[in-house]
């Protein structure tokens, strides 16, 4: 069974830490520091950031938070529960380092204090702080491993098809993962469309439904419900990165030969059972001219089927705010129930991508936005036509693509590489996430 998602009675509560030259650790004591609020955002397409704001009267604190920058490696630490002081759900600790922070000076004489507010960010700001020159070689799989090693960072990561040589030219760590690696990253089945981001410290690569968490919510179940639906499959953005199709004209320099390329939608992630008809506009593909090196032809594949799967990904969206619910999380399959009139199930039910989560926290109360994103609808299309290769009779409309193994992945007791980083309450045995060997 998939988690379902139900609203928790309590109080919100978050618990901070500051690590002082990388050995001592400093506590927000509630008796020297008061805290006001937070935002923490987390995201797959980006880096998570916090806004953290305190008052504090107590000049000794304001000294320690000066000897942490010093080092130039501020470690923000951070946890989010929710619940009874008796029986608290707690998210893992967060490790953030600290963008920046102001202090403004409040009060006169002995009630003099100051507003504390700290930005921080999860450590792929970390990686961008330095760049390298480094050729790098292996599948785009054993790369991203190569440069989580050496930032000391545990990972969860998708084998990927084909051996590449890349150059890292004096560009940093999370910008060479992001814009040379992501779109050359496709498995031995030929499903691309790989993420990038951190969760729980753990970095992440790999399509949405490897090692990933199954949950379930309806949605009139839980408190403060809020429901946005977006429809986007008419934003130019999308039509120019490959809605319709992806065709990468790939020219040989050695053999002076062209080959055209072509997206594969049966190898897409899909997530519901029907999709527009983008084929009914002329030559809406996306033309991508590419020149070949030496890397092999799978690179070419690789593209075409990485921005075809991200465009169609991001064509519906769902933003739902909620009260009491912490629990979603990035990088997650949500099973989202919509019962309308009658109970029927609205056609923006079913399976979404959670892309990104904020959790705003003040006064002891939590209120959290998730969006979900899915390239499909649901629904049912009267309209037949022969259009597979059985030549059967087929909605029009029908989605291409493979459905996520669900029973699969809920049966799986793998730790989706976050286990060690666990502070529940409760414990489970540890499993590696890609090899399911006990750790």
């Amino acid at each position: 069974m998939a988690e379902i998602i139900q609203s928790r009675e309590g109080y919100a509560t978050i618990e901070y830490k500051l690590v002082i030259g990388g050995k001592r650790t400093l506590d927000f004591d509630p008796l020297r520091v008061t805290f006001v609020d937070a935002e923490i955002k987390d995201d797959i397409y980006l880096i998570g950031t916090g806004l953290h704001t305190f008052r504090t009267a107590d000049p000794v604190f304001l000294d320690a938070v000066k000897d942490a920058m010093s080092n130039a490696n501020p470690i923000f630490e951070f946890r989010l529960g929710f619940g009874s002081p008796t029986s608290t759900f707690w998210l893992p600790w967060q490790q953030h380092i600290i963008v920046n922070y102001f202090a403004r000076y409040e009060g006169i004489a002995n009630a003099a204090g100051h507003l504390l507010v700290f930005r921080t960010a999860n450590n792929l700001l970390r990686y961008e702080r330095s760049n390298k020159v480094a050729a790098r070689k292996g599948t785009i799989g054993e790369i991203v491993k190569t440069i989580a090693d050496e930032n000391r960072i545990e990972t969860v990561i998708e084998p990927t098809d084909g051996k590449f040589l890349l150059c890292q030219c004096f560009v940093d760590d999370t910008r060479f993962i992001r814009e040379r690696l992501l779109a050359r990253a496709i498995n031995t089945n030929g499903r691309g469309g790989y993420y990038f981001f951190i969760r729980d410290n753990v970095l992440h690569f790999h399509t949405p439904d490897y090692q990933s968490n199954v949950r379930q919510m309806n949605y009139y179940d839980v408190f403060g419900t809020e429901l946005a639906v977006h429809d986007v499959s008419q934003d130019p953005k999308l039509w120019d990165s490959g809605l319709s199709g992806m065709r990468v004209i790939a020219y040989d320099p050695y053999t002076a030969q062209t080959q055209e390329i072509t997206s594969t939608p049966d190898k897409a992630l899909r997530l519901s059972d029907y999709i527009y008809e983008y084929a009914n506009v002329n030559n809406g593909e996306w033309n991508f001219p590419y020149h070949l090196s030496t890397n092999p032809p799978v690179e070419t594949s690789a593209i075409a089927q990485f921005n075809y799967q991200r465009a169609r990904q991001q064509t519906f969206r769902i933003e739902v705010c909620l009260d009491k619910t912490i629990a979603i999380r990035h990088g997650d399959l949500l099973n989202i129930g919509i019962a309308q009139q009658n109970n029927n199930a609205s056609s923006h039910s079913g399976f979404y991508l959670v892309t990104a989560t904020l959790h705003i926290v003040k006064k002891q109360a939590v209120n959290s936005m998730y969006t979900l994103e899915r390239g499909e609808f649901r629904g049912s299309v009267q309209s037949l036509s022969a259009q597979n290769v059985q030549n059967q009779l087929v909605p029009e409309a029908k989605a291409p693509g493979e459905f996520p193994n669900i029973l699969e992945m809920q049966s799986s007791e793998a730790t989706k590489g976050a286990g060690k980083q666990s502070s529940a309450k409760t414990f489970t045995v540890v499993t590696d996430a890609n090899t399911g060997t006990p750790v």
